[in-house]
Parts: C-alpha cells; sequence; structure tokens
C-alpha cells in the first residue's frame, strides 16, 4: 500500500476513513440480509492498547422464515474506527436484541438470551484489536 503523501498524517484522513467505513459497514450488512438499517448515536472510547475510538452504533432488522418460526429479530451492531501506530483498525460486529429468544424457543432450544451482555461482549472483542 502506499505510504500517504508528505505532510498528511492519517488523523487528516480520518474522516474519509470513517465516512468509508461507515459505508461499507452498512452495505455488508445489507448483504447479509439485513434490512431498515439505521444509523443512530456516535461514541468514543478507549481500546485495550489505550487509544480512542469512535464507535457508531446502528439498528436494524433481520427476516427469519422457517417452518417453525417466521418473524424478524431486532439488531443492534456496533463499528469502530481508530488509529493505531500510524495505521487505522476498523472492527464491528451484530446481535439481536429483540426476537431472538423467540426464535429459540420455537426451535425449543433452551438458553439465556441477554442483549446486554451481548453487547458488553462484542465491545470487549473490539477493544482488544490490536
Amino acid at each position: 500500500r502506499p505510504p500517504l503523501a508528505p505532510g498528511v498524517g492519517p488523523a487528516m484522513i480520518r474522516p474519509t476513513v470513517t465516512t468509508e467505513a461507515r459505508r461499507t459497514f452498512v452495505a455488508d450488512l445489507e448483504d447479509r440480509g439485513f434490512h431498515s438499517i439505521d444509523r443512530r448515536r456516535t461514541e468514543r472510547m478507549r481500546t485495550d492498547g489505550g487509544d480512542r475510538a469512535r464507535l457508531t452504533n446502528y439498528t436494524a432488522r433481520y427476516v427469519v422464515e422457517s417452518s417453525v418460526y417466521d418473524s424478524e429479530l431486532a439488531i443492534e451492531a456496533w463499528l469502530a474506527v481508530w488509529i493505531r501506530d500510524g495505521a487505522f483498525r476498523i472492527a464491528g460486529g451484530a446481535y439481536p436484541t429483540r426476537g431472538f429468544d423467540d426464535l429459540l424457543a420455537a426451535l425449543d432450544i433452551e438458553q439465556e438470551v441477554d442483549p446486554t451482555a451481548d453487547r458488553e461482549e462484542l465491545l470487549e472483542l473490539v477493544q482488544a484489536v490490536e
């Protein structure tokens, strides 16, 4: 990959990289069958390496159709962008917030569903990215 032009640092192009990362993240969600994707809010967090990351929150819907369950799941997704050692890091993921417990019950699967714990686990994984 070519280096940045002299006098141009990663911080100068961060807005462009963040915008493109967001666009690509939404496109990836759509490619995986998510719809009604809405960008909600932006927050900041510290990674395990001490870097400041910008988090973007999304909500979406995901249709599940089967012989035992036919409904939509509510989904929450997070995308983080930050600079580490002069290079960009991008990480994210998604988890169900509503409807997953009904799907598991329809499939006769006993498992506790905890969207708050899922969010915390996802953000811990994102924070650990080096």
